[in-house]
């Protein structure tokens, strides 16, 4: 064996493996309440519900009532099952559903496994209800968001290799996947739409680089609406990710002489879009909503500092090692004056405004800042050009991957504390806390099952 492919064996293979194992852990850890007593449902939480409720309704009873729905629903506290009954109805006489539709369209197969295997089973002599809240429904939905995750990843690597040769690439994507909260939201939060949206954005920059690449073949055209139209579903905000999808269409368009390819770009577009339309026109009365009443953005009174450095969620505060991708990428930038850098870098910049302008900057209850979901990507683009331009110093390459490896354990250990309500998303968590609360769980949980 050479000694390059030995170093690939020691090298990305361990860390991919170490990636699937933790993975597979928290998400086993997740389902396993759908086979304990009392029942644990895997989808809990207000916008998880919400985003389910634009599938459960539709599927079980054939309507959007969403009355109804809350009523026999089990995944909300009785709390908020409350403050969401009591809101006003609409126009045409539904509760309002302010959330995009996305992750219920993208839902759909698995539901209908799901309701397929207790269908049988319940031939087979079970007595399992349709209500889609069973263990099967809930299995099915969060191994196809499960597998989401794992398309998504794998099209981030794709497209840093494109750029980054080298085993720097898989380094870089899997270093930031498990030091930054997209870790949490693809294994042990798949009812939340992030993960979906990181899966639209990588599928949108993956065809758009195709287009350039191969701009004869229709099906990249076709992908790039799907994935475009597939973003929007997923988060409004996706918006602002799109500017190098929209430029690279228009440019190779233009210097083809040709709209053939960019007018079915468009079509797809409009029809992947149309169901957020219909679901609107249902809920609200019109085609064209803004469902978010009573929030919105308040751009003289931007929270910059507080999206990134404060202890409510702060994007650097709470994932450091972001701190280094981000410098990564923006010398990537520097280096790599494209179509893409300046699209990429101006998409960055325009989210950060974005989220530090919302009304509610630190966005609820959260692992980290969520809402920057769509820049992990240029994170890890940035962390694997670190490490590629580090290859002709081995110790100060070798010092970065351990600094990553020990931020990495570091964010792993907080996503468990999450993950088992020990730490708490819904308010600033200062550092001390942070230390405090690692060093109460291992010693009431950790140290004394080790001791038995």
């Amino acid at each position: 064996m050479n000694s390059k492919r030995l170093e690939w064996f020691r090298g990305p293979p361990l860390l991919l493996i170490l990636s699937f194992l933790l993975a597979g852990w928290f998400f086993a850890d997740r389902v396993a309440g759908l086979w304990q007593h009392p029942f644990r449902s895997a989808v809990k939480g207000w916008d998880n519900t919400y985003y389910y409720l634009w599938l459960r309704g539709p599927m079980v009873r054939g309507d959007l009532d969403f009355q109804r729905d809350l009523w026999e629903t089990e995944t909300m506290t009785s709390r908020d099952k409350s403050a969401a009954m009591n809101q006003p109805l609409t126009v045409t006489g539904h509760l309002p559903n302010k959330y995009p539709v996305g992750w219920a369209i993208s839902s759909l197969p698995w539901y209908a496994l799901g309701a397929g295997l207790t269908r049988l089973l319940n031939m087979l002599g079970a007595h399992l209800a349709l209500d889609g809240y069973g263990t099967y429904y809930q299995l099915c939905l969060m191994l196809g968001q499960l597998f989401y995750a794992g398309l998504g990843l794998w099209m981030a690597w794709w497209l840093v290799r494109r750029y980054i040769p080298g085993e720097a690439a898989i380094y870089g994507v899997l270093l930031i996947w498990l030091g930054s909260f997209l870790f949490y939201y693809q294994t042990t939060n798949l009812s939340m739409t992030h993960n979906l949206n990181f899966l639209a954005q990588m599928g949108a920059y993956c065809c758009s680089f195709q287009i350039g690449a191969r701009p004869e073949l229709r099906r990249y055209w076709f992908g790039l609406g799907f994935f475009c139209a597939l973003a929007l579903l997923a988060r409004y905000q996706s918006a602002a990710l799109l500017i190098y999808p929209l430029i690279q269409a228009g440019r190779v368009s233009l210097k083809r002489r040709s709209i053939g390819n960019l007018t079915l770009t468009t079509l797809v577009f409009m029809v992947g879009i149309l169901p957020q339309l219909l679901a609107w026109k249902v809920v609200y009365g019109s085609f064209l909503v803004y469902s978010y009443q009573g929030e919105g953005f308040d751009w003289r009174n931007s929270h910059v500092w507080g999206v990134l450095f404060s202890p409510w969620h702060g994007l650097f505060y709470w994932h450091p090692l972001l701190i280094l991708a981000t410098m990564g990428f923006l010398a990537w930038c520097v280096a790599t004056p494209s179509l893409e850098a300046g699209c990429w870098l101006l998409s960055a910049l325009l989210t950060t405004a974005i989220n530090s302008a919302w009304s509610c900057w630190w966005f609820g209850s959260a692992f980290g800042l969520r809402a920057f979901d769509g820049c992990i990507f240029f994170g890890m683009l940035g962390f694997a050009y670190l490490l590629y331009q580090t290859k002709r110093w081995p110790f100060l390459r070798t010092a970065l991957i351990g600094l990553a490896l020990v931020l990495v354990a570091w964010n792993v250990q907080l996503a468990w504390l999450a993950r088992k309500d020990w730490l708490n998303l819904e308010e600033p968590v200062t550092y001390q806390q942070m230390f405090q609360t690692v060093a109460a769980f291992w010693h009431q949980t950790i140290i004394p099952a080790a001791g038995r």
